[in-house]
């Protein structure tokens, strides 16, 4: 995929301590449906092979090493910034365990066009994505007040279903809809950043869209558990930490919407405290850690946890 440099799309690929035969198959598959693509790795020790094996797959590559991990929304703003100074029309987020169709660009693009002469404002398309491990195809979220409406994905149909927000992963974005929306919160450090730019995205009439006939297989969590016929997925202590504060800190913002709020007040930040810790290895670490980005979120105490 060949175009002038203000029509080009550049991939932006976050790594931490990333897998290499995984990494590898990303690039493999992405390097002929975009234009460039940049690599920012936030591991504090990076590793020359991360390196290397961007020259063993040849193509127009640019390694960024941030030296330490700065979170995921620095390491984003980091690649659209490189890749809006370079004059691209387009930026797909990546994560590096990604596994994505070798059509996947040609289809967002696809869609993308037919959103925008229907005169919908756009403000990302994104694939389906499902469960590495579960293999379930995740549904579509809309807010309502004090509950979600989860909607199904018809993976056989063409039309764009509407989300409230769409994960970063697979997220292709215009340039010009950044410049209006603006970048990634940073202070959020990892969990709920693309979250908050889909609503606030949304706050300014901007809407998010699943195409459903491009499906990318993602991890989520490190361990799911099975319970009362529905797959629970869980992080490491710390990621629940983050996931709490910042669920916390975002009800005080307008932009968030009074149904996610109320929805995030009353049922989910409740719900994932309890689900976190029943579910712990480490009870008193996890309630203390809960405890603390309660607190935290409240007070608006941001950024990496010391």
């Amino acid at each position: 995929m060949k175009k002038s440099k203000t029509n080009a799309i550049v991939a932006i690929i976050i790594s931490y301590y990333p897998k290499l035969h995984l990494l590898e198959q990303l690039l493999r598959v992405l390097k002929d449906q975009v234009d460039r693509i940049i690599v920012v790795d936030n591991t504090p020790s990076p590793s020359f092979k991360v390196s290397s094996a961007l020259k063993k797959n040849r193509g127009n590559f640019h390694y960024q090493a941030l030296g330490d991990n700065l979170g995921i929304a620095v390491a984003q703003n980091v690649g659209i910034r490189k890749a809006m100074a370079d004059g691209c029309s387009h930026v797909l987020l990546l994560d590096q365990d990604s596994t994505i169709p070798t059509d996947m660009v040609v289809k967002l693009l696809e869609a993308e066009s037919l959103l925008l002469k229907a005169e919908m404002r756009v403000a990302a398309v994104g694939p389906a994505f499902m469960h590495e491990k579960t293999r379930v195809v995740e549904k579509v979220i809309r807010y309502a007040f004090f509950r979600i409406k989860w909607i199904s994905v018809d993976t056989f149909s063409n039309q764009p279903v509407e989300s409230d927000f769409i994960i970063s992963s697979g997220s292709l974005i215009r340039t010009s809809v950044l410049n209006e929306v603006g970048l990634m919160r940073e202070d959020l450090f990892i969990d709920r950043v693309d979250t908050e730019w889909g609503l606030r995205a949304r706050y300014q009439k901007l809407k998010s869209y699943v195409v459903p006939t491009v499906i990318m297989t993602h991890r989520v969590g490190e361990t799911s558990v099975k319970f009362l016929n529905k797959w629970l997925y869980f992080h490491n202590v710390a990621r629940h930490y983050y996931i709490i504060r910042n669920s916390v800190y975002l009800l005080r913002l307008k932009t968030m919407g009074w149904t996610w709020r109320c929805e995030n007040l009353f049922n989910e930040i409740p719900r994932n405290c309890v689900k976190y810790f029943l579910f712990s290895d480490h009870k008193w670490v996890t309630f203390k850690l809960l405890l603390r980005a309660l607190v935290d979120g409240f007070r608006g105490k941001l950024g990496r946890i010391d």
